[in-house]
């Protein structure tokens, strides 16, 4: 049995692990936690803010300290962050910012946390743009929540049409998020958790998004990874 660890950006993508990713990797004898990154812990309310990546360093101190309260070979642990307004902080940002290919740019990330967190049990993983890519593989799906917006709905599949939702991009008026709501302005993420988030079609994701897709078949693979 292998115990997988995913440490999230928010409630949306804490949401899409637990309803599509939990349930799926049981058949792979995969156990499944999830957790989003702290934000700020406030001492003086005695309360920690979840949601959001503010820092580089916050964040390898999250999953370096989660790691460590486990050494066996069969723990695992894995992120599920935005490409999307994540911080210059994180290595490998600074040198990617201008190239074309949203693919390089986001492995490039990836590998150089993976070789910086020296723990071969962690897995970064950085989403291609944003969480919102994984509604635009099948925008129709935005109609469980915004059953009255059929025309816009139609009007954003039109916009998008032939676009690979993985390159649909981080700008700040074009990133898969700002594309909704440029259709749909009272699109908000809790109705996406509540309503949408449960119709993604895994299948389709994989299809259409080969970054992710290479992710979750390393996630299938654990088992025989550890063994």
């Amino acid at each position: 049995m292998i115990f997988l660890h995913f440490l999230v950006e928010g409630r949306s993508e804490e949401a899409f692990v637990k309803k599509i990713l939990c349930p799926y990797l049981v058949d792979y004898d995969v156990i499944t936690y999830v957790q989003c990154v702290q934000t700020k812990n406030d001492q003086k309310l005695g309360k920690k803010h979840k949601g959001g990546i503010t820092s580089y360093e916050r964040f390898r101190t999250e999953i370096t300290n989660l790691a460590k309260q486990f050494s066996s070979k069969n723990r695992y642990f894995t992120t599920f962050f935005d490409l999307y307004a994540l911080p210059n902080t994180f290595p490998g940002r600074q040198e990617s910012k201008d190239w074309q290919n949203p693919y390089k740019k986001v492995k490039l990330i990836e590998k150089i946390i993976a070789t910086d967190l020296s723990d071969p049990r962690i897995i970064p993983y950085i989403q291609l743009h944003e969480f919102e890519t994984l509604i635009l593989c099948d925008a129709q799906i935005l109609d469980w929540a915004y059953l009255e917006h059929e025309t816009e709905i139609q009007e954003l599949k039109k916009s998008i049409s032939g676009m690979n939702p993985e390159e649909i991009n981080e700008g700040s008026a074009t990133a898969p998020s700002k594309r909704i709501i440029q259709h749909i302005s009272q699109y908000r993420k809790g109705l996406a958790m509540d309503f949408i988030v449960p119709k993604i079609d895994l299948n389709l994701v994989r299809t259409l998004c080969s970054h992710f897709n290479e992710w979750l078949t390393t996630l299938e693979g654990l088992k025989e990874t550890a063994s």
